[in-house]
């Protein structure tokens, strides 16, 4: 089945980690945001593709089939999160 490289606009950064990864796949354009290989590409180059998927630290990047389901996305996280407890009761 075909997949194709989907970036999560609202969480890039344009940190450029994927080009660096990758230039000859991902390219950039003029304010730092990627531009994206075809299918056929992402399906050449698998291995390359979930490496830069792995290494977004935006945690951006996802590989999606075309029937629309996600694969290979990296759970997201909050830096310096602490998880919530529940009510603080005083004393």
């Amino acid at each position: 089945m075909d997949r194709e490289l989907r970036v999560d606009w609202i969480a890039c950064e344009a940190f450029g980690m994927c080009h660096d990864l990758a230039p000859d796949l991902v390219a950039l354009d003029d304010w730092g945001y990627p531009i994206l290989p075809s299918p056929s590409e992402v399906a050449a180059r698998a291995g390359d593709v979930q490496r830069i998927i792995d290494c977004c630290p935006a945690r951006a990047l996802s590989l999606v089939r075309r029937d629309g389901r996600t694969q290979g996305r990296r759970q997201q996280r909050s830096i310096g999160a602490v998880p919530h407890q529940g009510p603080r009761l005083r004393a």
